[in-house]
C-alpha cells in the first residue's frame, strides 16, 4: 500500500471496517442474486463470448477469433477459475476483486487527501449499484477495474514520483494487463505516459531526469505486455494483435458461426 509505513492505528481500523463492509455487502448480494435471478446459470450478451474464450483456451486454441475480437485476458481468467463448466466460482472471485478494489482506492485516496476522503470514496465505490451489477456478471469489467486501480496506486506512490525503477516498471506492466482485460482502456494508456513526463504540481520537487525515467519505464512496461500479446497472437493465429483486432476478427467470428466447436456442444 501507499505509505503503509506511516499509517496510524486509526487508519488501519478504518481500512479493516471498509473491507469488512464491502465483503459482507457482496456476500449478501451474491446470496440473494444466486437464489433469485437466473443469470448465473444462463449468461447472456457478452458473457457468452467470454465463455467461448474460456472454452477455446481450455482446448489450447489461443488464436481463436473470440480471443482476438474481445479483451483476451478475461477469457484466460475464466478458464483458470473453472469456466465454462463452473460459472459460480468466477463470479465469487469477481466479488473479491471488488473488495480488493475498495481497499486499493482507500489506500490511494488516503495518501493524497486524508482518511475522511478515503472512507467516503471507498463507501461510495463499494455501494455503487453498477459495480455490484458488473461484478455479478461474467464480464471483464471487474478485472479491468481492479488492474487499472492497482496501476494507479503504483502511479501515485512516492516511489513512482521519484522515478523508482521497479515501481515505475510495475505500474506499466499492470496498466498493460488492465488494457488486455478491458480493451477500451487502451485510450488511457498514452495519457498515463504523457502525464508522467510533466510536473504534477507548480512546485514539482522531482527533477526532469526522474520524470523522464518514470515515464519511460512506465511506457516500457506497458509496451512489453502488449508486445508479448501481439507476438502470442501472431504465433497462434498468424495475426499480430497487441490488444484486439475488431473488424477482421468479427468477420471471422461470424464466418465460424456454423461450426460445431462451441461451448454449446459440451
Amino acid at each position: 500500500m501507499i505509505g503503509a509505513e506511516d499509517w496510524s492505528r486509526r487508519d488501519k481500523t478504518a481500512l479493516a471496517a471498509v473491507l469488512g463492509g464491502a465483503f459482507v455487502l457482496r456476500l449478501v448480494y451474491l446470496t440473494e442474486y444466486v437464489r433469485s435471478l437466473p443469470f448465473v446459470d444462463g449468461p447472456v450478451g457478452d458473457s457468452t463470448i467470454y465463455l467461448e474464450q474460456a472454452f477455446h483456451v481450455a482446448r489450447g486454441e489461443f488464436g481463436d477469433a473470440t480471443l482476438l475480437a474481445m479483451s483476451p485476458l478475461y477469457g484466460y481468467l475464466l478458464y483458470l477459475a473453472g469456466a465454462p463448466e463452473d460459472l459460480l466460482t468466477p463470479i465469487g472471485l469477481q466479488l473479491l476483486f471488488g473488495v480488493a478494489s475498495t481497499g486499493l482506492l482507500f489506500a490511494a485516496v488516503r495518501s493524497r487527501f486524508g482518511l475522511g476522503a478515503a472512507v467516503a470514496t471507498s463507501a461510495l465505490f463499494s455501494t455503487y449499484g453498477a459495480v455490484l451489477f458488473l461484478e455479478s456478471k461474467l464480464l471483464s469489467d471487474s478485472l479491468g477495474l481492479l488492474l487499472i486501480i492497482a496501476a494507479q496506486v503504483a502511479y501515485l506512490s512516492p516511489g513512482f514520483r521519484r522515478g523508482h525503477v521497479g515501481i515505475s516498471l510495475a505500474a506499466g506492466l499492470v496498466a498493460g494487463l488492465a488494457v488486455l482485460a478491458r480493451a477500451s482502456l487502451v485510450f488511457c494508456a498514452p495519457l498515463l505516459v504523457v502525464a508522467a513526463f510533466v510536473p504534477w504540481t507548480a512546485a514539482e520537487p522531482v527533477g526532469a531526469r526522474a520524470r523522464i525515467r518514470r515515464a519511460t519505464l512506465l511506457g516500457l512496461g506497458l509496451g512489453a505486455v502488449l508486445l508479448f500479446n501481439g507476438l502470442w497472437t501472431q504465433h497462434h493465429s498468424g495475426l499480430f494483435v497487441p490488444v484486439v483486432l475488431v473488424s477482421q476478427t468479427l468477420e471471422r467470428a461470424s464466418g465460424d458461426a456454423g461450426r460445431s466447436d462451441s461451448i454449446h456442444d459440451l
